[in-house]
């Protein structure tokens, strides 16, 4: 297992952070009495935390080395190190007391998912943190974003305070954090989103930010979350939010109105966490993986995909991609025989043999959607 992938570590370089300190003094005119770096590595964040004048500046890091080298290179009777899990760590009896904290840093850019894939313990335990409700429960605790998770869970200790959280993530993973914040009614009187090059801070082809989020001690909501680029912190460059209840995933364009009143809702879709296998494409007259090999199935779980990245355009005229889906309804109850497929196996031999050839890769991907039982393994679709 390379720890560097297991643990998302990916150590921010010393000019940034201080680049970020320096941006969160001067323009957010930020005077924290504490400062937390809830996954400090090896303390670029910490030493250039120094520049606050704040009476405590605390890291937490699971690596013990990490730890020793925070130590020996940041000589502050204000810093202290503690060497221990944040997915463990009470954090909440860290702040008690305390207000005006200034939570900055760069967690983990990995998800649930992987971290499973290669049979890694530095992950949290598998819950419905958003605590959603049916089918949306389930996909949620099949999969989530490290990052996403530590920093929602940084809002969850701090609610109730006026405190701001200043992190580095993906920017797909700043906008999450913001919707979940209105969904939950998080008090919050700002929330910013500062892209950068991830390119020339990191080495990665990434779209990442800078996730600046104000909460407030009293009852207040901000709506539209500001995009800025970290080099021209004072120029918006577009906007997302909520008009009216709607969310906007960019205010800044004068997009259609495609919203008004419908007789019914619906949703449709699948959750295989498996694209690898279960999506195909067609190349002449065979069926092709996505791990390019030809399979010869059955067409009778074979269907038309239409992916969300699609929808970009008001009318959805072809597509190239099609799905295995072997049950034609969820029963809320994952039991073999639930649907005629597995009762009538024996006549799907071809793609009884195309699930069963790729079991050992279903097992890897630990998801909860794929089951084996007496060597047979089923999907559930949604």
């Amino acid at each position: 297992m390379n720890g560097k992938r297991e643990y998302g570590d990916y150590q921010t370089p010393e000019y940034f952070s201080l680049d970020v300190c320096q941006y969160l003094k001067r323009e957010r005119q930020l005077t924290p009495s504490v400062i937390i770096e809830p996954t400090c590595g090896v303390g670029s964040f910490i030493k250039s935390s120094l520049i606050f004048d704040a009476s405590e500046i605390i890291g937490i890091e699971i690596n013990p080395e990490y730890c020793k080298t925070c130590k020996e290179n940041i000589a502050d009777s204000r810093v202290r190190i503690l060497n221990t899990d944040f997915f463990s760590f009470n954090l909440k009896s860290l702040i008690k007391g305390k207000d005006q904290l200034l939570i900055v840093g760069n967690p983990p850019w990995v998800n649930n998912s992987t971290l499973s894939g290669f049979g890694s313990d530095n992950i949290p335990e598998k819950k419905n943190f958003k605590n959603l409700k049916g089918i949306d429960a389930i996909t949620g605790a099949s999969n989530f974003d490290i990052c996403e998770y530590i920093i929602l869970q940084l809002i969850d200790a701090l609610h109730g305070t006026n405190s701001t959280i200043a992190m580095l993530c993906k920017t797909s993973v700043a906008r999450n954090v913001f919707i979940e914040m209105k969904r939950t009614d998080t008090n919050l009187t700002s929330c910013d989103i500062l892209e950068f090059n991830t390119k020339k801070v990191f080495g990665v082809s990434a779209s990442a930010c800078l996730l600046v989020i104000t909460l407030s001690a009293e009852k207040t909501s901000a709506d539209i979350c500001n995009v800025y680029s970290f080099d021209r912190p004072s120029e918006v460059v577009s906007s997302f939010g909520y008009v009216n209840g709607t969310f906007y995933s960019d205010l800044s364009k004068n997009s259609p109105d495609f919203s008004g009143n419908c007789c019914f809702e619906w949703r449709q879709g699948v959750k295989h966490d498996c694209s690898k296998v279960m999506e195909l494409s067609v190349e002449g007259t065979h069926f092709v993986k996505g791990l390019r090999e030809s399979v010869d199935i059955e067409k009778n779980y074979v269907f038309p995909l239409v992916k969300s990245s699609m929808f970009k355009s008001p009318i959805i005229s072809s597509f190239s991609k099609y799905v295995l889906v072997t049950q034609k309804k969820s029963t809320g109850k994952h039991i073999p025989h639930s649907d005629g497929f597995s009762q009538n196996m024996e006549l799907f031999n071809l793609t009884q043999r195309a699930i069963l050839k790729e079991e050992e890769f279903y097992l890897q991907k630990r998801t909860r959607f794929f089951y084996v039982w007496n060597r047979r393994l089923f999907l559930c679709k949604i």
